[in-house]
């Protein structure tokens, strides 16, 4: 189960190997810096990572250039999500404050999720090691 912090930002279907059916679900979410997030299909995480800029900045370069893209894994995961609905969820881990500083923590959230669910050998994990 996937920690219960992380909210669903977006939807969208892949379809002829472009995203589809695209819908925001959450507004305050999408616009966000610092956030974590994931790809879910049915239930199981196929993908993690975190985005320094606006989670919107991010996941609309993943959906214009998923229909071409042949960075990491990309195309692989192209063909094997065809007809399927792909959930994002997403988290903004609030900084730590540390010697008067302010520390961001999404990336250390990122690595500890991408340990924990990391399934290296599965045909629906999208995370480059």
């Amino acid at each position: 189960m996937f920690p219960q912090e992380f909210c669903p930002v977006c939807h969208y279907v892949v379809k002829d190997g472009k995203p589809s059916q695209i819908e925001i679900l959450d507004q305050t979410l999408w616009q966000q810096p610092g956030a974590v997030y994931a790809r879910i299909v049915d239930g199981v995480v196929v993908y993690i990572s975190a985005t320094d800029g606006r989670l919107s900045r991010r996941l609309e370069a993943h959906l214009r250039n998923l229909p071409t893209s042949m960075i990491g894994r990309a195309e692989q995961f192209r063909r094997w999500a065809e007809g399927k609905t792909i959930t994002v969820v997403a988290f903004c881990p609030a900084p730590v404050r540390l010697l008067g500083r302010e520390i961001k923590i999404h990336r250390a959230v990122e690595a500890a999720l991408i340990a924990e669910f990391q399934r290296r050998d599965a045909d629906d994990w999208f995370v480059d090691p």
